[in-house]
């Protein structure tokens, strides 16, 4: 999964590259919930 997230990554503009930084953020905190 993580691979193909950077890829896309690379290629869509830094905009893009923003909101999926803000997703990743957004699996980090359910990650933390579900671990609490």
């Amino acid at each position: 999964m993580l691979a193909p997230l950077m890829l896309s990554q690379v290629s869509v503009p830094r905009r893009m590259s923003t909101g999926l930084v803000q997703m990743l953020t957004a699996l980090a905190l359910m990650q933390r919930r579900t671990r609490g």
